[in-house]
C-alpha cells in the first residue's frame, strides 16, 4: 500500500545547553510543532566547578532527536534538516581513540580564573582583540592552561572539541566545528577565520588537535548507520553545522539587522546586537564578537547574575523564603508596591562575581543605602532593578558602538515578569519589545537551516514570522530616577573594586 504524500515540512533543531537538551520540530514558518526534552546534571562539588558528562549528554541528545523523529512519521511531518544550537564554550579531551578522558569542562566552570588574571597580567587585555573575545575563565585558553596546571599533558595525540562538536562527530564522521563557536572558544582569529596562532603557542597544542572550522550553514550527511537509526525507511535529512545558541537567540527574536540587540535573562544574562563587522577599538576588551554567517555578527557580552539572584531575592524576600512559583510571585509583589529607586536603597547583584562588562570574579552583592524605613519589599526591588542595572551596563557599551539608538527584543525567563519588564523600559529608557515566539535559540537554529538549505537568501525573508505581540513603554516619572541612580550603581562598584580585590 502507498504511503500517503508527507503534508508540512520541518526542521527538526537540537538545542544543547547546560541543564537540558531539547529536539524541536520547527515549522518553515518558524512555528513548533513538537519538542521532546531531557534535564541534564551538572557536576559542581568544589569552588568554580561546572562539569558534565559527555556521555550522558549524547545519549540524551540521541534520544530527543530519536523521539522528535518518530512524532515527525506518525503525524508525516518532512524532516528537511537537522540544525544545532549549543551553549559555548564547552571542552571536551579526547584521546586518540575519540574517547574523553575526564568531565566536559562547560563555560560555566571558572576553575581557571586564575589562569585567566595570569594571561592578562602577562600579554595585557589588547593582546587578545584579534579573538573577538574578552579573556576570561571561561573561554578555552585559560581552561587548557588550568588542565596543564592539574598535570594533563596536552601535546601528543589528545584532541579537543566541543559537546556539540563530538555528537557532530557520532553522526556524521567529521570532526568540524562552526565559525560561531570556534569564535566562542576565545581562540579563533576573526581576521584569518581559523585557529588563532598566539593562543595555541601559549597552550602548546597544535591546530590539528582541533576540529576544522567551517561556516555554520554547512551541510553534512548522516552515517549510514545513525541515518537508519534515526530516521528508518525515511530519506535521511542534511544536517546543518548550527551556531552558538545566544547568537541563535538573537536570530531566532527578528533581531537579526544592525540596530538591534537582544536582552536575555535566564539563571545569567545577556545582552547581544547584529553588526556587519566585528567590534573593536577600546571596548573589544570588554564585549565579544561572534560571526553568524559570512556577512553577520553578532557582539556583546554575558552575566553571571540574573535568575539565579531572582531566586536568592525569593529565598530570602518572600514570606515563604521557598523557591516555589508561589514565593517568587509573591516576592515580585512585594517589590511592585516600592517605588522606582527604592527609597535610597541600591544592590550590587555580584552574587557570583560577574562577566561583562566588569570582568571581576571577586565582586560580591551589596546593598547600600540602608535606613530604618527599609523592610523587605526595599529589598526585593532593589534586587532586581540591580540586576537589570548591570543588564543596561553591557547595553550601554554595545549602543555605543553603533552610534545609535538600538531596538531592543526581549527574551528568556523573565519575559514572565510583566514588572522586571516595566522596569527595563524605565531604566533603559527606550521601548522593550517582546517578541510572539520566547524559543528563541531552536527558532534560530531553524532559520539558519532555512538559509543553508537554500529556502531563503537571506534572513529578510523571514521578517513576517517574527512578530511582537507586546512592548513596555518607559514611564516619563520614572526614567529620570534610575538615570540617577544609575550613576551611583556604578560609582559604587568603581569605590568598592580595590575593597573587592582585598
Amino acid at each position: 500500500m502507498t504511503q500517503p504524500e508527507r503534508t508540512e515540512a520541518a526542521i527538526l533543531s537540537v538545542d544543547i545547553g547546560t541543564s537540558s537538551v531539547r529536539a524541536c520540530l520547527v515549522s518553515h514558518q518558524l512555528k513548533i510543532l513538537h519538542q521532546s526534552t531531557r534535564s541534564l546534571q551538572l557536576l559542581s562539588k568544589t569552588a568554580g566547578q561546572a562539569e558534565m558528562d559527555l556521555y550522558s549528554v549524547v545519549e540524551k541528545s540521541l534520544n530527543c532527536l530519536q523521539e522528535a523523529s518518530q512524532w515527525a512519521s506518525i503525524h508525516r511531518s518532512q524532516v528537511s534538516a537537522v540544525s544545532f544550537s549549543s551553549a559555548s564554550a564547552s571542552l571536551v579531551c579526547l584521546d586518540q581513540a575519540f574517547r574523553p578522558i575526564r568531565p566536559v569542562l562547560t563555560y560555566a566552570d571558572l576553575r581557571a580564573s586564575s589562569e585567566s588574571q595570569g594571561l592578562i597580567d602577562t600579554y595585557g587585555k589588547t593582546a587578545f582583540l584579534h579573538t573577538g573575545a574578552p579573556m576570561h575563565a571561561s573561554y578555552w585558553l585559560p581552561k587548557f592552561l588550568w588542565l596543564k596546571n592539574q598535570g594533563l599533558q596536552l601535546e601528543g595525540p589528545l584532541a579537543f572539541c566541543t559537546i556539540k562538536d563530538f555528537l557532530i562527530y557520532h553522526l556524521t564522521g567529521q570532526f568540524i566545528i562552526d565559525a560561531c563557536n570556534a569564535g566562542a572558544t576565545g581562540m579563533m582569529d576573526i581576521n584569518t577565520m581559523d585557529w588563532d596562532d598566539l593562543s595555541l603557542g601559549i597552550a602548546g597544542i597544535k591546530a590539528q588537535q582541533l576540529p576544522l572550522i567551517k561556516p555554520t550553514t554547512s551541510l553534512l550527511y548522516l552515517k549510514p548507520q545513525q541515518a537508519e537509526a534515526l530516521f528508518p525507511g525515511e530519506n535521511s535529512p542534511k544536517i546543518v553545522l548550527g551556531a552558538m545558541d545566544g547568537v541563535l537567540a538573537s536570530l531566532g527574536v527578528g533581531a537579526f539587522s544592525p540596530g538591534q540587540a537582544t536582552t536575555s535573562l535566564g539563571s545569567s544574562g545577556a545582552c547581544r546586537t547584529a553588526a556587519l563587522e566585528p567590534i573593536t577599538g577600546q571596548n573589544a576588551a570588554r564585549m565579544w564578537s561572534y560571526p553568524l554567517t559570512g556577512d553577520l555578527w553578532v557582539s556583546g557580552g554575558a552575566m553571571k547574575n540574573g535568575g539565579l539572584v531572582t531566586q536568592w531575592l525569593t529565598r530570602n524576600f518572600s514570606r515563604t523564603r521557598a523557591i516555589t512559583d508561589d514565593a517568587y510571585t509573591e516576592m515580585l509583589d512585594a517589590a511592585s508596591k516600592i517605588s522606582p529607586g527604592s527609597d535610597g536603597l541600591l544592590f550590587l547583584p555580584y552574587l557570583f562575581g560577574e562577566r561583562a562588562p566588569i570582568y571581576n570574579e571577586l565582586a560580591r552583592g551589596v546593598y547600600f543605602g540602608l535606613h530604618n524605613r527599609h523592610h523587605r519589599g526595599h529589598f526585593a526591588r532593589a534586587g532586581l532593578e540591580g540586576i537589570l542595572f548591570a543588564l543596561y551596563s553591557i547595553f550601554e557599551i554595545l549602543q555605543e558602538t553603533q552610534n545609535k539608538t538600538l531596538e531592543i527584543r526581549a527574551a528568556g525567563g523573565y519575559l514572565q515578569s510583566p514588572l522586571m519588564l516595566q522596569m527595563q523600559a524605565d531604566i533603559f529608557g527606550q521601548p522593550i519589545l517582546v517578541p510572539g515566539e520566547q524559543e528563541g535559540s531552536v527558532i534560530g537554529a531553524a532559520a539558519l537551516a532555512l538559509k543553508a538549505l537554500g529556502y531563503i537568501s537571506g534572513f529578510d525573508a523571514l521578517q513576517e514570522c517574527f512578530h511582537i505581540q507586546a512592548q513596555y513603554l518607559p514611564n516619563g516619572a520614572a526614567a529620570p530616577i534610575y538615570q540617577d541612580c544609575y550613576l551611583r550603581f556604578t560609582a559604587l562598584f568603581q569605590h568598592l573594586a580595590p575593597v573587592f580585590k582585598a
